[in-house]
């Protein structure tokens, strides 16, 4: 399952098809084009990642509050356990 919680829109994203047993969760974070572009341009890159026309960025430029910005937390949070009712008269 992959979950996506935009950086300008902080807030709680909950994964729900978990198993029993082991579950694993993997946090991929993306850098902002632009400090790519300003990355690329610093003087001791030797080997740049992007082609690009944009000139609006340089090696001067500040680079943009980008990736995982916290505080995150992972919380576990054990549902109830729930009984079926059994039919009126069957003893329990």
């Amino acid at each position: 399952m992959t979950c996506f919680m935009p950086s300008f829109h902080p807030g709680e994203q909950s994964i729900l098809d978990l198993k029993d047993g082991t579950n694993s969760i993997e946090l991929d974070v993306t850098n902002l084009w632009p400090n790519r572009i300003i990355g690329d341009a610093q003087p001791s890159t030797s080997d740049a990642y992007t082609k690009t026309n944009i000139s609006k960025y340089t090696s001067d430029s500040p680079l943009l509050p980008s990736g995982l910005v916290g505080p995150v937390t992972i919380e576990t949070i054990h549902a109830a356990s729930m009984q079926t009712p059994k039919p009126a008269g069957e003893k329990h």
